[in-house]
């Protein structure tokens, strides 16, 4: 059973042999009735390193595009909902031997963290840039020669 958040084939493009090894990966361990949330971290442990495996970072050129530095952000938010859920399945397995702890504490940790900071920054380049080009745009119909 593959999980309905499998990275976005522009973000990670994964080789035919690294798929194959994900969907076997992902079938080969079911949960057991017994610890289902032991089993739970094993199988998210699992996702996560086989997804690992499969993954190929967004090169940007010399000069990117405004489109290809969001696809930056794309590959943290990717990595965040993996780990997350790994996250989520910690505090799940914690609070099934140790109840009462705050749940919420364990959901969508890394990123809320990387959220405010890291992807708002590759917003604003990616604005900046797409600002930056309409504004060269913008001289080059409307005079002679473009201002260095």
């Amino acid at each position: 059973m593959l999980s309905p958040d499998l990275y976005p084939t522009r973000t990670f493009r994964l080789s035919a042999y690294v798929r194959c090894m994900y969907i076997s990966a992902m079938t080969q361990y079911p949960k057991g009735p017994d610890d289902s949330h032991y089993a739970d971290i094993q199988y998210r442990w699992r996702e996560l390193s086989t997804c690992a495996a499969g993954i190929v970072p967004t090169r940007l050129p010399l000069e990117p595009a405004p489109g290809e530095i969001e696809m930056v952000g794309d590959d943290l938010r990717v990595l965040a909902r993996k780990v997350d859920a790994l996250i989520e399945a910690y505090g799940h397995y914690v609070d099934n031997n140790a109840p009462g702890i705050d749940r919420s504490l364990f959901r969508n940790v890394l990123f809320n963290a990387i959220d405010g900071n890291a992807l708002y920054e590759i917003e604003q380049a990616s604005h900046q840039l797409r600002d930056d080009n309409a504004e060269r745009a913008y001289y080059a119909r409307h005079n002679c020669s473009l201002p260095d």
